[in-house]
């Protein structure tokens, strides 16, 4: 248990300093790290996932399958950053290295939010692919905008660097 730093507290829709859980991940791929997660969770949701092994299962797996409580929206952030010091030993990169940062707040009903995730990635070793769709009809209107329907990363082999 943590006070909530700012930017999850805004994103959780809590007071700054309110007490959350805050769980870190490193990810790895061909055991080499990928990527560093730091999330925020309200005790609630975290207490939930307390029994579980999040190094095998979701936390959207678990909050669906064995609670019944449905994520039904997310918004997602993403932008270039400098490595900061526990995200450069997590990553093994120099700190100030470049990353790429995506920030998650995923959503249950009624609006309600889930968590508050920072992921930050080694910026050689990740892309994103991104698929968009609308219905026909909407290709009839002025402009209608085209939905996000899948957002996935795509990790590449590791860089010379």
């Amino acid at each position: 248990a943590v006070p909530a730093p700012p930017p999850a507290a805004m994103c959780l829709g809590i007071d700054a300093g309110a007490t959350v859980i805050r769980l870190d991940r490193l990810r790895l791929g061909n055991d080499k790290p990928i990527a560093f997660d730091r999330t925020w969770l309200p005790p609630f949701y975290a207490q939930l996932l307390d029994p579980h092994d999040l190094a095998v299962e979701t936390i959207y797996g678990i909050l669906e399958r064995e609670y019944d409580i449905p994520v039904l929206r997310g918004r997602v952030r993403i932008e270039a950053v400098a490595a900061r010091d526990e995200e450069a030993e997590a990553l093994r990169v120099p700190e100030g290295a470049p990353l790429l940062l995506v920030e998650r707040t995923s959503f249950t009903t009624a609006d309600r939010p889930i968590y508050y995730q920072r992921r930050t990635y080694r910026a050689a070793r990740v892309g994103f692919a991104l698929d968009l769709a609308r219905a026909p009809e909407a290709a009839a209107t002025e402009y209608a905008g085209m939905p996000l329907q899948e957002f996935e990363p795509v990790f590449k082999e590791e860089d010379a660097a």
